[in-house]
């Protein structure tokens, strides 16, 4: 498991990877996630309490999506998972 501050996980050849923008944000989040696979890939929001606060199932590969725009300001972690590998990502919710 990889958590990753940064607005980008680290590349792998066909490994699953996801870009954010912005990090931090007011509004929404915008996520693009790439893999070599074509397994799906599923996606939870958890705040830092460990409680699931958004979840999206087969989110599409290659194509941007947005979460994360009801959400409170704090801080909170994108779980993407597909199969056995997962990439956990930090966001920052700020006030509007």
């Amino acid at each position: 498991i990889f958590i990753v501050s940064e607005s980008e996980t680290p590349k792998a050849e066909g490994h699953l990877t996801v870009k954010v923008s912005p990090n931090p944000s007011a509004n929404e989040f915008r996520f693009v996630v790439s893999t070599g696979s074509r397994l799906p890939v599923h996606v939870k929001v958890i705040d830092e309490y460990g409680r699931a606060t958004e979840a999206k199932n087969d989110v599409p590969v290659g194509a941007a999506f947005t979460m994360g725009g009801k959400l409170i300001a704090g801080i909170y972690y994108a779980e993407f998972i597909q199969v056995q590998e997962s990439v956990t990502l930090k966001l920052i919710k700020q006030n509007r």
